[in-house]
């Protein structure tokens, strides 16, 4: 049994929808709410004015969430960054460091030049929960942001 976030009733599992980045293994809302929502959505007369209320509704309630836990996000960064300097090797050489200085430049290049947003990715994650990469010219590529962030803290 699981109870819908939308409607609030309990259900079994198989009036779920099935989203394997949930725990559980099923998403949030029940397959009837999740219908409609879509519907509603999709909706290309009511779709624009209610979605973009919506999407400013979002953004500024993440604008007060992250004004609310600064903390947190200084936090999560400083740990990024203490883990980019633990897995760069002491011994790369000026002109490895300098390769990885191009790729960096390289994809700030291509965001400006392309409609398209880019993000130099590791291939071997650097905190991953099997393995872990080094910050290495030869882990990192170059690669669109939806399918990086898609991606997440994994091998390909």
């Amino acid at each position: 049994m699981k109870t819908c976030r939308n409607c609030g009733v309990s259900k079994s599992l198989d009036l779920f929808p099935k989203q394997k980045q949930n725990k559980d293994g099923h998403h949030s809302y029940c397959k009837q709410c999740r219908a409609a929502y879509d519907k509603a959505r999709y909706n290309p007369e009511k779709r624009n004015k209610e979605y973009v209320q919506n999407l400013e509704a979002e953004r500024q309630a993440r604008r007060e969430y992250y004004s609310e836990n600064k903390d947190a996000y200084y936090a999560r960064k400083a740990k990024r960054r203490a883990s980019l300097l633990n897995r760069t090797p002491k011994w790369l050489s000026a002109s490895d460091l300098q390769t990885m200085s191009a790729v960096y430049q390289r994809c700030a290049l291509l965001n400006k030049q392309s409609s398209e947003k880019y993000e130099v990715d590791h291939i071997v994650p650097l905190q991953g929960e099997t393995v872990s990469g080094l910050h290495v010219p030869w882990n990192l590529q170059i690669i669109p942001m939806f399918e990086n962030r898609s991606k997440g803290n994994k091998l390909k």
